[in-house]
């Protein structure tokens, strides 16, 4: 929805404003236009202003329906997506007065404005994040404002973690470092909600997230994952794999790893310390990875069988939390259960209107 916004606006902007002057050349009266008192200020003035005013009314509605038809949540301030518009139209007016001096004919007028757009919409995010850019473009990339319109919309309109959001970044090194990729076969989660930071922030939307999230994993070679996080403190349990013989401290980033063995293997194996390790827990970094990959055909740092397994754990945790029982995942079938023996019953997947909204 921001980028589908912030599409219709920059056409209306740069499009509109284009056409509308060029249309003023074909007919003749730009000529008729230079030889009256009017100033040049007060003729682009007076085409770019309605315009400016159109496009900002068309956010608007666009806005409303995103709120009241798609229930789109705006858990920032609206009118800092209002002034940010004013300003990004600006810039995309003027855009469409410089095509405008270039092109003769509207039919011109609309393919440059079409190449152009297409362009900014590219080097944007929108479809491709500018972190997975060569690094020359992502610089020239700065200088987009859609880029920087496109952040401010989903900022305001898409903020708010979930636990979803929370969990991947935490669980894709710790499934990775296990080695074997695995479905989980048990998982539980509890979250606490007793901060209430969305109550406390005017304008914010109560959001049905717990703040506080523990999980325990369990997989069908006997290693068990645990992980917490909070969306009020940024502050977590560090990353640690407690194994038989040793434990691998994970730095938070994932650039440095220290190897502490148990005392009756000291003899067996050496403590080390490994720092400056590559990649760490840097986005543009991975995304940069992921494109390589795709070109070179190479497997990436985190493939799309660790991602489904990854999203497993998160899906069954946050039905776990939900619901309030432990979720039993069968690989070969795809189900969940829950329950011991004969007890043991089957539950369905979580979906929209499963659960009355709090």
């Amino acid at each position: 929805m921001p980028g589908i916004l912030t599409q219709l606006v920059t056409l209306i902007g740069t499009l509109m404003t284009a056409l509308n002057i060029v249309r003023e050349k074909e007919a003749g009266t730009l000529d008729q236009l230079n030889v009256t008192p009017m100033t040049r200020s007060a003729f682009i003035i007076a085409k770019l202003l309605p315009f400016w005013c159109i496009a900002l009314v068309q956010l608007g509605v666009g806005l409303l329906i995103a709120r009241f038809v798609f229930g789109v949540p705006m858990t920032g301030s609206v009118g800092i997506v209002f002034l940010g518009a004013a300003i990004y139209l600006v810039a995309a007016l003027g855009l469409g007065l410089l095509i405008s001096t270039i092109a003769d004919t509207q039919q011109q007028a609309m393919f440059v404005t079409f190449a152009v757009v297409m362009v900014y919409t590219l080097m944007s995010g929108l479809y491709t994040p500018v972190g997975g850019m060569p690094g020359a473009v992502q610089w020239i990339a700065q200088i987009n404002p859609t880029l920087h319109f496109i952040s401010i919309m989903r900022a305001v309109t898409l903020k708010g973690a979930t636990l979803g959001d929370l969990m991947p970044h935490r669980l894709h090194p710790l499934m990775l470092a296990m080695g074997k990729q695995e479905f989980p076969s048990r998982v539980m989660s509890v979250g606490t909600k007793n901060v209430g930071t969305d109550k406390n922030t005017p304008g914010a939307y109560e959001r049905d997230v717990p703040e506080h999230v523990e999980l325990l994993a369990e997989f069908p070679s006997g290693v068990s994952l645990m992980l917490a996080c909070s969306t009020v403190n940024a502050r977590s349990p560090g990353f640690a794999l407690y194994g038989h013989k040793a434990t691998l401290e994970v730095g938070s980033s994932g650039e440095r790893i220290e190897v502490k063995p148990e005392r009756e293997f000291g003899d067996e194996i050496e403590p080390q310390t490994l720092d400056g390790l590559k990649p760490t827990e840097d986005i543009g970094e991975h995304h940069a990875n992921w494109f390589s990959c795709i070109r070179s055909g190479k497997q990436p740092n985190c493939g799309i069988d660790l991602a489904i397994r990854v999203q497993t754990v998160i899906t069954l945790a946050e039905m776990s939390d939900r619901l309030g029982v432990a979720c039993y995942f069968d690989e070969k079938t795809r189900k969940v259960s829950t329950g011991i023996g004969k007890e043991r019953r089957e539950v369905a997947p979580l979906t929209y209107g499963s659960l009355e909204l709090s």
